[in-house]
């Protein structure tokens, strides 16, 4: 069992740190960032009393997309209460695609190829998951973690929004968009920003119905493909 735990949001507080149950020994602790990939302000700090690195590892928390209080419309929110289930519902998936290993191993992937493995701190402990890498080193394959592999993406009426697991190789590069029958249905140049988890708006992208559509992503080093639901 992996249990998760938000790590509290003291972080501005003049007493800033984590409390129980998130201290304690074998609970993951859970911090909260930006969706620029820095520390929200709220989330509470480590270290625990006995000097352990706490929050463990951290994942969106503020401006967070959340059903409202009547349960009919979509509003933000912020708090590591929303950080903790996303990392519980991701690290359930990827223990999910590897049902043969223990709690440990799947989180020993997920902490060897976070953002900050090389140098935990008390800020965001590992720091964000790459769930990717985790999945890439639990499989036994050896994870690139120095060039772009795949983006989410997003639509809204015309307008995409893309957004990157890990570092762009090229920060331009040509975008298209095809439909179910890989017709083009538009190319255009984008911009990757220069964050942890690099964004490119295509304005005018997908000027058609609601339905399947492929992303290719071309630079001069890689070609990349994804899919879009409109």
């Amino acid at each position: 069992m992996i249990i998760c735990n938000s790590a509290g949001n003291e972080g501005d507080e003049p007493w800033h740190f984590i409390g129980t149950p998130a201290d304690a020994p074998g609970v993951i602790s859970v911090g909260a960032v930006r969706f620029d990939g820095q520390k929200a302000g709220f989330s509470s700090f480590g270290p625990t009393a006995d000097g352990r690195i706490k929050p463990d590892l951290a994942t969106p928390g503020e401006s967070v997309i959340a059903a409202g209080i009547n349960g009919y419309n979509l509003i933000r929110q912020n708090g590591t209460s929303l950080a903790s289930p996303i990392l519980a519902g991701s690290l359930a998936a990827l223990w999910s695609a590897f049902p043969e290993k223990t709690g440990q191993e799947i989180l020993n992937a997920v902490y060897k190829t976070a953002s900050k493995s090389g140098a935990p701190d008390n800020q965001l402990g590992w720091g964000i998951p790459d769930f990717f890498a985790a999945w890439m080193e639990l499989s036994g394959q050896r994870p690139n973690l120095e060039s772009g592999r795949d983006f989410f993406s997003k639509s809204s009426g015309s307008e995409v929004e893309l957004i990157r697991f890990g570092q762009v190789s090229q920060p331009d590069a040509l975008l298209q968009i095809r439909g179910f029958d890989g017709q083009i249905l538009t190319k255009n140049m984008v911009h990757w920003s220069a964050e942890i988890f690099p964004t490119a708006s295509v304005p005018g992208a997908i000027d058609a119905p609601p339905g399947f559509y492929f992303v290719r992503e071309i630079d001069e080093q890689n070609a990349l493909n994804s899919f879009i639901i409109k």
